[in-house]
């Protein structure tokens, strides 16, 4: 009985699932290029351990790395992307489980008395399904692989928009706080216009200048408000929170921008060799190529059943022996399953070109832009605001002198307040621009080993 099990057991690939299998593969490889687990990689946790999570991540305020970490984990979309390779393993485990045989049997009863019954039995296996199975478990090995490249691929990219809408939300946020600043100055000027025109100190062209500065900046305050919720609900989100966990309150500002950006000395190269996308393309044409190859060289064998027959005359004799059939290709060769084949592996072909082509540029255009918004926020923060910084404090020398006005030290001040926006705008589309370089590149750039 134990050699029977134990044969059985081989001939079946004895094919079982591994709740972590892949699920380990995906945080390894996030792990390498964005320096985070994903929280999935014994595979999927219960709603306890998941919620447990999330609440330790949120603390006492919200981090980039713990908005990223919570996204991981807790992002919908991205739990059904991980739910996927439970999907793929399922057919992996498929593809190494042999057909059943097939149990076939006939009873004749004799219409007389003189007569007796007439048995015939047979048990038959198909053949090419045993012959086949372990180029079918290959295959399915490397679409399993694939898969986890694009589960993978799925998981930076949400890394990726998480980290974006982060520094937007932070953006807006200190921007929001600016016009608040804006608003309380140009409500003050207003009041002291609206008395001196009552005096007769000031002319009704001066007062309606500070009643529409005050209410342009109004209207900008209120536009910022508007952008400030409108990016707090784009990262609740991407984070699956809602209720009392959507109230999120920020752990600090934007941050400044880094001393260097840790470029790789060949970008387009890394990103060819980096992207997961990409290596799941190439592996995906690959495994069409293999089975265009097979179903090529396989036309003229359909099904091969090979088994055992048993059969008992009426007259008592007793035969048994073996059986087979095969499937005769005179009408269906697969000449429309191979043209299928051979249209969709060119396709796959196409897209992996197409992918790559599309990431070099990427590269090119992300370095540019990266490069470009340094300039800008190093320009505006070292040179523009420090500039706006020095005329509000000559501004208010010269008014305490009474050499300038009240309304020229406010319209001072609030150009330094426009600056430092502008400020906060360059460094908001500087991290932006550095998230989308580590995104063509297929990793973060901190973590570059071969960088320059």
């Amino acid at each position: 009985m134990k050699r029977v099990i134990l044969l059985t057991c081989m001939m079946s690939g004895c094919a079982t699932f591994s709740p972590e299998r892949g699920h380990d593969e995906v945080g390894r490889m996030l792990a390498a290029r964005a320096g985070i687990g994903t929280g999935w990689e014994h595979g999927s946790p219960d709603d306890t351990a998941i919620s447990q999570r999330v609440d330790a991540l949120l603390g006492s305020g919200l981090t980039r790395a713990n908005a990223v970490a919570i996204a991981l984990i807790n992002n919908p979309g991205l739990q059904a992307t991980y739910q996927d390779l439970d999907i793929s393993q399922a057919d992996l485990v498929q593809a190494g489980l042999l057909k059943n045989p097939t149990l076939g049997g006939s009873v004749g009863f004799p219409l007389t008395a003189l007569g007796a019954t007439e048995f015939e039995f047979s048990l038959v296996q198909d053949i090419v399904d045993l012959i086949t199975r372990s180029w079918r478990v290959d295959l399915a090995n490397q679409q399993f692989k694939a898969n986890t490249f694009r589960v993978a691929q799925q998981a930076l990219a949400t890394v990726g928009e998480v980290n974006r809408v982060f520094v937007t939300f932070q953006a807006e946020v200190e921007i929001e706080a600016l016009a608040r600043q804006m608003v309380d100055g140009a409500e003050g000027a207003h009041l002291l216009a609206e008395k001196q025109f009552a005096a007769g100190n000031i002319s009704e062209l001066a007062l309606a200048r500070q009643r529409a500065l005050y209410a342009r900046l109004q209207l900008e305050l209120t536009q910022a408000e508007v952008r400030v919720a409108t990016e707090r609900e784009h990262l609740t989100r991407l984070l699956g929170l809602w209720g009392q966990r959507s109230q999120l309150k920020l752990s600090g500002p934007l941050a400044d921008l880094p001393a260097t950006d840790l470029v790789p000395e060949h970008p387009e190269a890394v990103a060819i060799r980096q992207r997961l996308d990409l290596a799941a393309a190439r592996m995906e044409a690959d495994v069409l190529g293999q089975v265009l190859g097979f179903a090529r060289s396989t036309r003229l064998f359909g099904r091969v059943d090979i088994g055992g027959h048993y059969h008992r005359d009426a007259d008592g004799p007793q035969l048994i022996g073996p059986t087979f059939s095969i499937e005769l290709p005179i009408f269906d060769q697969r000449q429309a399953y191979i043209a299928r084949l051979q249209a969709q592996q060119a396709s796959a072909s196409r897209r992996v070109s197409a992918l790559a082509v599309d990431t070099r540029s990427k590269v090119r255009e992300g370095l540019l832009t990266l490069k470009a918004a340094r300039a800008t926020a190093l320009y505006v923060n070292t040179t523009l605001v420090p500039l706006q910084d020095q005329i509000v404090e000559q501004s208010q020398l010269h008014y305490n002198g009474m050499l300038m006005g009240l309304y020229e030290l406010i319209a001072a001040q609030r150009d330094s307040l426009d600056a430092r926006r502008s400020g906060i705008v360059a460094r908001r589309d500087y991290w932006i621009a550095r998230f989308d370089v580590e995104s063509a590149l297929g990793g973060s750039l901190d973590l570059r080993g071969d960088s320059k």
